[in-house]
This record gives C-alpha cells, structure tokens and sequence, in this order.
C-alpha cells in the first residue's frame, strides 16, 4: 500500500509539473528571462535553433524562450508519447515478442530481421536510446493492437495531459504531423522522466541486446550529450532526440545542478552537431544564472 501512494504521489507531482510549464507565462519575446541576472550569467549564447524554451523546473520558472508557442514537427520526440502509451499496458519487460516485416520502417539503423524475437525491455531500448523506428513499430503492434490505434491512445494521452498542441500521426515521428510546440515538448519530456522505465532507457549511451538464438548486438544511443556533457554540480536526466527534414534537428534534455533541474528543448537546430551545441550552451547559461541566483540568497 505504501508503495502505491508513492507511486501515485509521483504520478500527481509529476503531473502538477507538466501543467506548471504549461500554463507559466512567457517572457516577452526578444526581452530579457524573468529572472534578477546580478549573478553575472553573461549574455545569452547564439544558438541556430528556431524555437528553444528552458525553465528551472524546481522554481516553476522559465528562464528563456524564443517561439516556444509555435507549433513545429518534433520528430522522433514523438517516441515519449509512444512510450507513455505502453506503460499504460503494463508491458512484460522479459516477455517475447517477435519482429514482422509489417514493423518495419526507414529513417533509421535497421537493428531487426524479420521473424527474429527479442525481449520486450530490449526492444524498448531500442526505441528510446536507439531512436529505432522499428522498434516503436514492433512495440505498438504488440500491445496497442496496430498504428491506428496506437496514434489513438498517445492523442488521448496528450489530451488527458493536457497538452492541447501535441498531435499525433504515428508512433514513430517520422511524419511530419507530428506536432507540438517547445513548451510543451518540455512539459512532455518532464512528465516522461518520472517514469523510470523511460528515464533508464534515455540515460543510456550504449547498450547490447541479443535476439533469441543470435549474438550480442551493440547499439549506441541517438544523443550524444550522453557521452560528453557534464553538469557542474549535478547528474545528467536524459532527453530525446528527434530529426526530419521538415523538422530540422531536435533535442530535449534534462540535468540537474545547484539545486535546480533544468529542463531544456531546442527545435530546429540547422545541423545534428547544433543541436547538442545549442543544448550544451543553453543549459550551461541556465546554470550560471541559478547559480548566481543561489549566491544572492545565500
């Protein structure tokens, strides 16, 4: 029983989370962060993305946008809700489910064969830290019934979030009716790493897998701030990757550093190395002025 009212407190906070960056009024655009900067954070670095939004999500405030009501495509951030949708299936994370030629798609590492089975946990890796549009594929299949009614049940979700402009084409990302904007991706990713299942997947850098019967298959996550960004005072919290040509190239993140959590999204970066450099810059500025906000109050 104890445990239950934890988990539904996580539930609750996390939730509450979501709508605190949802309904968080906005700077003016082009104006300074709602924040005192006596802190010495300097001058905001130029970043190439179109829309960018970040927030101390511990404090409940934004400390920088630019567009982040535009409604953009998102790419394979979709994959958040995809998950979302098959915790709520209570998936069998040891179970076997097979591989069809139906699954698969393009846009990706083809990590899967035809009628090869593998592990439920190891296919979910190969969604989130992988970005494998199969995997999602194969996923959906095996506990949303088909693409259709997967697209359903992460609509529904968004809905049930209360994430007006997130909308839903396939569980993948790979349309670009994919939609949403920054702020609400952030709201999406911070609601998605409540759950350890999803935050343990986006937190890896690599992982190996073995279909049944087969050798080990080595896999390297999508977002390489995994492998080279290091918070000054804290651990990293995952994020997502996402990348279309209609969508430019795309990154949410999470870490957490002086007592804050910063939750980070940049979308439509010109390039996939300016992505992460937008990423890495963003949160390092966002570091230095909570940083310089944590002294003023000391």
């Amino acid at each position: 029983m104890l445990l239950q009212l934890a988990s539904l407190f996580a539930a609750v906070g996390a939730f509450l989370a979501v709508q605190t960056l949802h309904n968080a009024p906005l700077p003016a655009s082009g104006g300074p962060p709602p924040l005192n900067l006596r802190g010495g954070a300097g001058e905001l670095p130029s970043l190439s993305a179109e829309s960018v939004f970040l927030a101390d999500t511990t404090e409940g405030i934004i400390l920088h946008s630019k567009n982040a009501d535009t409604v953009r495509p998102i790419a394979s951030i979709t994959k958040l809700m995809t998950a979302l949708a098959l915790l709520d299936k209570n998936p069998d994370w040891n179970g076997l489910i097979t591989f069809e030629a139906q699954d698969r798609r393009n846009g990706d590492i083809a990590y899967l064969i035809p009628g090869e089975q593998l592990k439920v946990v190891d296919a979910w890796n190969l969604m989130l830290t992988a970005s494998s549009n199969d995997a999602a594929m194969l996923l959906t299949r095996s506990f949303l019934g088909d693409e259709a009614a997967g697209v359903l049940a992460m609509n529904a979700k968004a809905e049930k979030l209360g994430l007006r402009s997130l909308k839903f084409a396939d569980p993948t990302g790979l349309r670009a009716e994919n939609v949403g904007t920054a702020r609400e991706v952030a709201a999406l990713a911070r609601f998605s790493l409540s759950h350890a299942p999803i935050r343990e997947a986006v937190l890896k850098s690599s992982f190996q897998f073995a279909p049944k019967g087969k050798a080990a298959r080595e896999v390297h996550a999508t977002n390489q701030l995994l492998r080279w960004f290091n918070p000054p005072d804290g651990p990293i919290l995952g994020g997502k990757t996402g990348h279309i040509e209609e969508s430019k190239y795309n990154l949410v993140f999470a870490a957490r550093s002086y007592g804050s959590e910063l939750m980070a999204v940049v979308l439509g970066s010109e390039t996939n190395d300016a992505r992460f450099q937008d990423m890495a810059k963003l949160l390092k500025w966002g570091f230095s002025v909570v940083q310089g906000e944590r002294s003023l109050g000391d």
